[in-house]
């Protein structure tokens, strides 16, 4: 009897045992899915972040061409002021008018002064809208290398360079803008490469 009990006792320990396992194994086996479930979320939280860091990107692109175009457009705004040709002495003579070196135009009428005041004025416009365009263009960060638009661009600073010498008028400035802000760049995904 005593070695019936000790089987029983056994068996009933032996059946314990064997419930606690498969108690653990069925813990083991939802905190396996659970642990599989919080991958595919965090996967899925990954890939929506990815998206929209791209998506940023991309706006973040498109932004810095359509600054450069409207920077484009402001240089074309600032040379519609000036005189169809540029004399260098005459901005500086308005400078100095400006910074009151009165003293060498004292035999000038206040409108010869105020000519070149003005003058003055719109010659440092023109310069600001270059140089701000020009800095739109460093933020395009090459987007735009080896286009049309790279092309166009480098033709349009030549053209002010000119203009600036009094070598050429203002129109010809103004066909270098016009041609480089005609082009399509800024929503356009495909830009024209220039073949080599």
């Amino acid at each position: 009897m005593d070695l019936d009990l000790i089987n029983f006792e056994t068996l009933l320990a032996a059946k314990d045992s064997a419930l606690a396992a498969r108690d653990s194994a069925d813990w083991a086996y939802w905190g396996l899915v659970l642990n599989g479930a919080m991958l595919l979320i965090s996967l899925m939280t990954f890939s929506i972040a990815f998206y929209a860091i791209n998506t940023w990107l991309e706006n973040e692109k498109l932004n810095a061409r359509l600054d450069f175009k409207k920077s484009v457009i402001e240089v074309k705004n600032a040379l519609f002021w000036m005189p169809d040709k540029f004399v260098y002495e005459t901005a500086i003579a308005g400078k100095r008018a400006r910074l009151g070196y009165s003293a060498s135009f004292s035999s000038a009428g206040i409108e010869v002064v105020n000519h070149l005041i003005d003058y003055s004025i719109k010659f440092e416009q023109l310069e600001n809208s270059i140089q701000n365009c020009m800095n739109y263009w460093i933020l395009t960060e090459r987007q735009l290398s080896g286009t049309t638009v790279e092309t166009l661009w480098f033709a349009l600073q030549d053209a002010h360079d000119k203009y600036r010498g009094a070598d050429i008028d203002k129109t010809e400035l103004f066909k270098a803008i016009n041609a480089l802000y005609s082009e399509e760049f800024v929503y356009s995904k495909k830009y024209k490469k220039i073949k080599k």
